[in-house]
């Protein structure tokens, strides 16, 4: 025998209410006094609020993303860090051990599909628990608190998608945006949202996310304004834009100018699938800056017009509040918009108030700028595409005058748009048109013109131009605009060169 030994790998079933906080032991030294981490706190209480009863811990597990940061940073450290982690999966039932091996011994009696259906029909999602004593939480997906929902009332969406997992080889899926607590050594807060940002775009493009270490490296490659790369202290806006590229995407960069202005940013990029990383500083302009994801947003009913001969609204201004992944918090954290004043300067700027799961005030921050991730065919910026759509907005406001009319942009894949269609209640031929002989970018722009009823028209452009004034592909009718106005949407087709698809 050569003295090395293969793993063993066991399940434990413990309730969350008993059994989760001694799940994480305590690390000795001064500096864990406060215990557990906030993450942890964090982490129980949204479990809490999801229905969480059951937590069935899988004591050997390998995770790709703390594999590739232990092979660039933690095997080359005096301590032994194990390369695996354990990894926590949450259900919404109570069961105990014996439960769970007649789960098992029916799914090997012909009861395959019956013992997988129970699983999931239950299922919560899973936390990976790394061997770094005071930064256990790893990769982690859950469901967000509110459930996505669309009415005339209210939009609450999350750039979410489905995950699968194989737990004791039996496939299980969760819906959610990863997570994980930043660790001081391969990640800071700017790599922590980075890593969650990139994840969505990444998967619409079939490119692999890299891991917090990789991300930080390539963060770091060229000269460092001060200091060293690993353990990394946080991330520069440049840093975060190399580390984009060095993904494959294009980092967008939007500096703060209004809380309209980054309404309209947020609303759009977040409507599109792009995961904004927000660049915050603190209140009193003391301390260190710091970086969080954004993964969803709360919308209401656009504010009215107080622009004197402004035809139209923007459906951006209703924007009620983010939810971000904040690595020093916990996922899903929900943040009100709000205005404060420079004390120094006098400027108006933007800040965000963000919450623990039961509604508890968390932190507040002045908000700087956002860094979206984006396809490196998406050349064209929200802000152009906006101009061009206020305009339109406008125009269409004021020849329709009955109708309030609404403004909203984004970008939206082209097969995603095509299939939409369908549903457009769309004439034979301009079905017909729309679905087979128009040829459409990857993304396409997106200016919706809505009602409070419905949606009027859609303007598509091309987004892999710059400037959208010549890169109109078509105006699409929608089932809300007047049938009496037919000639004025030739006549605007015709001014934007666009296909009139009706």
């Amino acid at each position: 025998m050569n003295g090395f030994t293969y793993p063993n790998l066991e399940f434990h079933v413990v309730s969350l209410d008993s059994g989760f906080a001694s799940l994480y032991e305590r690390p000795r030294g001064y500096g864990s006094l406060a215990w557990p981490p906030t993450q942890v706190q964090y982490l129980y209480l949204h479990l809490k609020e999801i229905g969480c009863r059951t937590v069935i811990v899988e004591s050997h597990y390998i995770d790709h993303a703390f594999m590739r940061d232990d092979a660039i940073y933690y095997v080359r450290s005096l301590r032994s860090y194990p390369n695996y982690t354990k990894r926590l999966h949450f259900f919404r039932s109570s069961f105990d051990l014996a439960r769970w091996q007649e789960i098992i011994a029916s799914a090997g009696s012909g009861q395959f599909a019956e013992s997988q259906r129970e699983l999931q029909s239950n299922y919560l999602g899973y936390s990976v628990m790394r061997p770094l004593p005071e930064y256990p939480v790893g990769r982690t997906v859950l469901p967000p608190l509110e459930e996505p929902s669309r009415t005339q009332e209210h939009d609450v969406s999350f750039i979410t998608r489905a995950h699968q997992v194989h737990l004791a080889g039996i496939p299980l899926n969760v819906i959610g945006v990863p997570f994980q607590s930043q660790d001081q050594g391969v990640s800071a807060c700017a790599t922590s949202a980075l890593w969650s940002a990139l994840d969505n775009v990444a998967f619409a493009e079939e490119v692999t996310v890299s891991s917090p270490a990789s991300i930080t490296e390539a963060a770091t490659l060229y000269p460092l304004h001060e200091g060293r790369a690993l353990p990394n202290d946080g991330l520069t806006i440049r840093q975060m834009c190399e580390a984009i590229r060095a993904a494959g995407f294009s980092p967008i960069v939007v500096r703060s100018a209004s809380i309209g202005e980054d309404a309209f940013q947020l609303n759009g990029y977040l409507k599109s699938g792009f995961s904004p990383v927000l660049a915050v500083a603190p209140m009193e302009n003391v301390g260190v800056g710091h970086a969080v994801c954004c993964v969803g947003f709360k919308c209401g009913a656009p504010h009215p017009q107080t622009e004197p001969g402004i035809s139209f609204r923007e459906q951006s201004s209703g924007l009620e509040g983010l939810y971000v992944h904040d690595d020093q918090l916990g996922p899903y954290a929900f943040a009100t918009l709000g205005q404060l004043t420079d004390p120094d300067s006098r400027d108006v700027e933007t800040c965000i108030a963000l919450q623990w799961p039961d509604s508890k005030p968390a932190t507040t921050w002045r908000l700087q700028a956002l860094i979206v991730p984006v396809p490196q065919k998406v050349r064209l910026s929200l802000s152009e595409l906006r101009w061009l759509g206020l305009d339109i907005a406008q125009a269409v406001g004021q020849e329709l005058g009955s109708i309030q009319t609404i403004l909203d942009c984004r970008f939206e894949l082209a097969r995603n748009y095509k299939s939409r269609m369908y549903s457009f209640d769309l004439s034979e031929s301009g079905l017909y048109q729309g679905a087979c002989a128009t040829v459409l970018s990857r993304y396409v722009g997106l200016i919706e013109i809505s009602s409070p009823e419905g949606p009027v028209l859609d303007v598509v452009v091309d987004s892999t131009e710059s400037m959208p004034d010549s890169a109109v592909l078509a105006c699409v009718r929608r089932s809300r605009f007047p049938a009496d106005q037919s000639e004025f949407l030739e006549q605007l087709s015709n001014e934007l060169g666009a296909k009139l698809i009706s």
